[in-house]
């Protein structure tokens, strides 16, 4: 156990230091379940004062935007879904890759396309400063304005 937050703690650590930037992006995610063919899609999502990490460019903790919508599912007792978000900050290259793997889903035999709407299932702001805290985050506190 020592061992592993050995490993562990230091990245922790640094996640917050990685932050740079905030830009806005676009977003959208895909789940699919393998036992029951069900690939779920939601829509693009345009999100203001996305964290960038200044080592990759690339959107801080991805991660815990997939787990958003991986917990979507959990909570509405859907078990077995592999979750992906895909992202840009340009929306037009978005869009071109989101009607591609929309078109290639719909051509998959034995596949069924469920698509999730923003009442469904909407990213939410993930602040790297609130991530690794064991508190719960005030309302608004470090969320940027919009």
């Amino acid at each position: 156990m020592a061992l592993c937050l050995y490993l562990v703690l230091p990245n922790l650590m640094a996640a917050g230091e990685k932050e740079g930037e905030q830009k806005t992006v676009y977003l959208f995610g895909i789940a699919k379940n393998y036992a029951d063919s069900v690939t779920c899609l939601t829509g693009v999502m345009k999100m203001d004062h996305v964290n960038i990490d200044k080592s990759t460019k690339g959107v801080a903790n991805l991660d815990m935007y997939t787990e958003q919508l991986n917990n979507y599912f959990k909570h509405q007792s859907l078990f077995g879904y592999i979750c992906a978000t895909f992202y840009s900050e340009n929306s037009k290259n978005i869009e071109k890759q989101y009607l591609k793997l929309k078109k290639k889903i719909s051509k998959e035999k034995g596949t069924t396309l469920k698509m999730l709407t923003e009442s469904d299932f909407k990213y939410n702001y993930v602040n790297s400063k609130q991530i690794y805290r064991n508190e719960p985050a005030k309302p608004d506190s470090d969320q940027p304005e919009e």
